[in-house]
């Protein structure tokens, strides 16, 4: 005599989609703490950014009007700005001599980590000297 088997296809799909599921919420909390760590890094360039464009070198404002970065002081002042975030690595770059650049990298730990895989976030953010709240227009402005 043969036993009746109802009911086995249902539980296997159930078991089946359960490990799907498993696998889609792992995959939702890696990229949720992906976007966590952009925007910290984009917070970081930016915070960058601005803290070196405010070096405006004041002795050449005042004699010609023009607004130049005192390169020094506004690569530093980036470097330490944007260095305030856990993390992060950064380089300021001066171009133009009005323009600032901050490249921010930051290595990512994922929740569920894929193997082979060394995540990291990398934002660029230019930024121009400006001075008094009017850039002027004879400028080029920043790449």
């Amino acid at each position: 005599m043969r036993r009746r088997q109802a009911g086995q296809t249902l539980v296997m799909f159930a078991l089946t989609l359960a490990f799907v599921f498993v696998g889609l919420i792992a995959l939702i909390g890696d990229a949720a703490v992906l976007l966590y760590q952009y925007d910290q890094a984009n917070s970081a360039a930016l915070l960058g950014v601005q803290a070196g464009a405010a070096a405006v070198d004041l002795n050449a404002f005042y004699a010609t009007g023009a607004q130049q970065l005192r390169v020094d002081l506004a690569q530093s002042n980036c470097q330490q700005a944007a260095a305030q975030f856990p993390g992060v690595s950064a380089s300021c770059q001066v171009t133009n001599g009005h323009c600032i650049t901050a490249n921010v990298t930051k290595s990512v730990s994922l929740p569920l980590p894929i193997p082979g895989a060394n995540p990291q976030v990398q934002i660029t953010r230019t930024g121009q000297a400006v001075f008094g709240g009017l850039a002027p227009s004879n400028i080029q402005p920043c790449p």
